[in-house]
């Protein structure tokens, strides 16, 4: 059980960090450029991937029972699967409280992505930026 627990915090902790990366690269995508594009979507899917992992994490320490249409639903149509997901796993104000806390997790990855773009735009660009007038 305390495997569990910490692969289930590890999972929600990668969500954030993969926004991080995801920011960092979008300064190296330029107009044209296939393999740009190509890692933004290799993030973008991870990120997938990770919500998908963290939903099967934890219908098995619930005991939830999962079903291929609702696997694909939350694989495909998150936004649609997740809430319904929460509400039948842990009835109406525990589904209320998760789905509270997982729109603090996309927010939260959100930022990131604004943190990882602002600060790798500052790095690649930080010779440019002049602060103010200069002492002559």
């Amino acid at each position: 059980m305390k495997t569990l627990r910490a692969s289930i915090r590890l999972v929600l902790t990668a969500i954030p960090v993969t926004g991080l990366l995801l920011g960092v690269l979008s300064q190296f995508v330029r107009p044209g450029q296939v393999w740009g594009y190509l890692l933004l979507a290799v993030c973008g899917f991870a990120q997938s991937f990770l919500i998908f992992l963290w939903y099967r994490l934890d219908a098995q320490k619930r005991g939830f029972r999962r079903s291929k249409m609702l696997n694909t639903g939350i694989a495909g149509i998150t936004t649609l699967a997740l809430p319904y997901y929460l509400f039948r796993s842990r009835g109406f104000l525990g589904g209320l409280a998760a789905i509270v806390l997982a729109l603090l997790l996309f927010l939260g990855s959100l930022f990131m992505i604004i943190v990882g773009a602002t600060g790798s735009h500052l790095v690649l660009h930080s010779s440019k930026v002049e602060l103010g007038p200069r002492a002559q």
